[in-house]
């Protein structure tokens, strides 16, 4: 196996979804709608294909090189990262350019799906593969991907159940569960499951559901009822980093707190 190949196999896998993409949104501007659904469970199919192929290939470089396999421990972490993020990501997109494809933003659509999924894909294929600190460097990241799909998932909500015509709670509950879950992955991921992580996590859903009732009141667009909701989610994940290096103080949840409403006051200047 020619080993530059495997280099660039996980770029050219996350082009090959970025190029699905494209082709989801030609659907979308010449096609009936249920036919964007179709593709996309096609190029859903292409993903795991392409999840199980970068397994494979890396345990096959390890074989080539006469090198022991990865322990495979933590298992629940790893499916996390190898299959449940990249579904949960691939997912969200599909919602989110199903109800933003206008053509100024196609671009920087498909230009963050690439960028995302060459994260994941390399994650993976570092795992495999043995190689500690790149695996370490793209686990980085993570954190801002999560925070990337909370916005994808939060506006996917808004327009899919706006669409619907379903009522305001249905729609809190929508963006609340992918709230919970996408906090539980991080968790998760980072081994923090203990009662202050589990409370802040309460705590944190607390306020996003009164939150989320007070924009409603005041009308803001689905745009920034998204973006503060992910800004809300950020500031839950700082607080999980700061207890896990003992760093939280009642100074640095202060700031965070001011920093967002400021930012409130700025979205209802806008809209």
């Amino acid at each position: 196996m020619n080993i530059i190949n495997w280099k660039k196999r996980p770029l050219v896998y996350a082009l090959v979804i970025t190029s699905g993409f494209w082709f989801l949104i030609s659907l979308l501007e010449n096609l009936p709608d249920r036919f964007y659904f179709v593709g996309s469970v096609f190029l859903y199919l292409i993903l795991l294909f392409e999840l199980y192929s970068t397994k494979y290939y890396a345990r096959r470089l390890l074989d080539q090189f006469q090198l022991p396999q990865v322990d495979e421990k933590d298992k629940l972490i790893h499916l996390i990262h190898h299959f449940i993020l990249p579904s949960f990501a691939y997912f969200s997109f599909v919602l989110f350019v199903f109800f933003n494809h206008q053509k100024s933003t196609h671009l920087i659509i498909l230009a963050i799906i690439f960028i995302i999924f060459s994260i994941l894909f390399t994650n993976v294929r570092a795992y495999y593969e043995d190689k500690f600190k790149l695996e370490q460097g793209t686990h980085a990241i993570y954190d801002i991907i999560v925070i990337i799909m909370m916005f994808v998932s939060s506006d996917s909500a808004l327009q899919t159940f706006g669409f619907l015509g379903s009522s305001g709670w249905v729609t809190l509950a929508a963006i609340l569960i992918a709230y919970t879950v996408l906090s539980m992955l991080l968790l998760i991921r980072k081994q923090q499951i203990n009662n202050r992580s589990l409370q802040t996590l309460v705590v944190g859903a607390l306020l996003l559901i009164a939150f989320l009732l007070v924009l409603q009141s005041f009308r803001f667009n689905n745009f920034a009822v998204a973006l503060l909701s992910t800004l809300l989610f950020y500031f839950v994940v700082a607080v999980f980093h700061h207890q896990q290096v003992s760093s939280l103080s009642k100074a640095i949840i202060g700031e965070y707190f001011v920093v967002f409403l400021i930012f409130i006051v700025l979205m209802y200047g806008v809209v």
